[in-house]
């Protein structure tokens, strides 16, 4: 489940006990704290998407979880990189990921990186059909 940035913002506070920074860097989360998260998160998968996964209180026991975690590039702090500079031919590299800006304000989201892994392959399908002469 994937929340809003006004939502990972108002619990930027909370790592998750299972998380990367929890792990390896021993960030602190708090247990009272995770459980409200979760709970809002699991209202809200419930609301949107009960009728497709059954019975809430399946979504409530899964065998996997649930777990909180907070993705590393959620709140970038640097610019991002500018779509129009993330293909390079020169160097035969292209870029993409959360950290390219794509004019829409979703960079820093697992919603921004897929959009960008999109553009990049249409962008490089328009190239390779340039090159052999296909549209």
């Amino acid at each position: 489940l994937h929340s809003t940035h006004e939502f990972a913002r108002s619990a930027a506070h909370v790592y998750g006990a299972t998380s990367t920074a929890a792990r390896i860097a021993g960030a602190k989360s708090d247990a009272g704290e995770e459980g409200r998260i979760l709970d809002a998160m699991l209202v809200a998968a419930e609301k949107r998407l009960g009728g497709l996964l059954g019975p809430a209180a399946a979504m409530r026991s899964p065998a996997w979880g649930p777990h909180l975690h907070r993705w590393g590039a959620a709140f970038p702090d640097a610019p991002l990189l500018p779509e129009g500079r993330a293909v390079v031919p020169s160097a035969r590299v292209a870029f993409c990921g959360d950290f390219v800006e794509g004019g829409e304000g979703r960079g820093g989201s697992v919603e921004g990186a897929a959009l960008s892994g999109l553009r990049l392959a249409k962008a490089l399908q328009r190239e390779i059909g340039g090159l052999c002469g296909a549209d």
